[in-house]
């Protein structure tokens, strides 16, 4: 696989998967007053921050039977940016810029930027998500996909087999499925595309104390459309959370435009 493909698998990995940081209002209703405190819950046990650096991390990509392996950094900074480096060979090869209106995405081995939005990749891959739902996403914390705020009315739940609870969501195009474990914490996310063939998962292990916070060490993804397969293992060594970190953003001026629709087709 050619190495500007890595960007593509990064972007889509991160856009498939995919958070909101900030404490989402819910709607209580008498009727749903149950549901509304297993939420709280959740939320309460959730990771809360103003800004996460993800000094040391790894992905293990796999899109339809090729696999490799490149180091990665990410910097948070609550519900504002989202910085990811890609270095796999020690330097910065890719950086994503994502913020709440735009993505940017420099390839600085071939010296061009790609620009784009949330709705580029909605009308693209049906994924209807915004920068909240997938800064909640990094963060393992609860989300309601294209909403931002909880919808307790489009919300049911019940109780699995052994210990663990399922909350179910359903929005005009996606039908999404939270598990969620005897610690309050979401274990799985489920994805289902109402209006074509992409579904998505997303499942966190290995919870640990990173920092201040108890934090998944192992995020997996696992998206499909049709025939087509990319799955995602996350390997995440070290969190800091509320430090002050630098978000420098890339020059532009030192990058050539590129259409990202070229981009994709390549």
């Amino acid at each position: 696989m050619k190495i500007k493909n890595i960007l593509y698998l990064i972007i889509l990995s991160a856009i498939v998967f995919s958070c909101k940081s900030k404490q989402q209002i819910v709607k209580v209703q008498p009727e749903n007053k149950l549901l509304s405190e297993l939420i709280q819950k959740v939320q309460t046990a959730e990771p809360k921050f103003t800004t996460a650096n993800i000094s040391k991390m790894s992905a293990d990509l796999t899109l339809n039977g090729r696999n490799f392996n490149v180091n990665a950094n990410c910097k948070i900074k609550k519900d504002s940016a989202i910085h990811i480096s890609i270095v796999p060979f020690g330097f910065e090869m890719f950086k994503l810029e994502i913020n709440k209106d735009s993505i940017l995405a420099f390839d600085k081995m071939n010296k061009k930027l790609y620009a784009t939005d949330f709705k580029f990749f909605e009308n693209k891959f049906g994924v209807a998500m915004d920068f909240n739902n997938l800064q909640a996403m990094f963060s393992n914390q609860y989300f309601n996909i294209g909403n931002d705020e909880i919808q307790l009315e489009n919300t049911s739940f019940k109780k699995n087999e052994n210990t663990e609870f399922q909350i179910d969501y359903t929005s005009d195009k996606m039908l999404q499925t939270n598990v969620i474990n005897d610690l309050n914490r979401i274990v799985k996310i489920d994805f289902i595309s109402k209006i074509n063939n992409y579904k998505m998962q997303t499942l966190y292990t290995e919870f640990i104390q990173m920092d201040s916070q108890l934090f998944p060490q192992k995020i997996n993804l696992l998206a499909t459309s049709g025939l087509k397969e990319f799955k995602c293992a996350f390997n995440i060594s070290k969190v800091v959370f509320n430090n002050n970190l630098t978000f420098s953003n890339q020059d532009k001026s030192r990058f050539t435009r590129a259409d990202i629709n070229q981009f994709f087709n390549k």
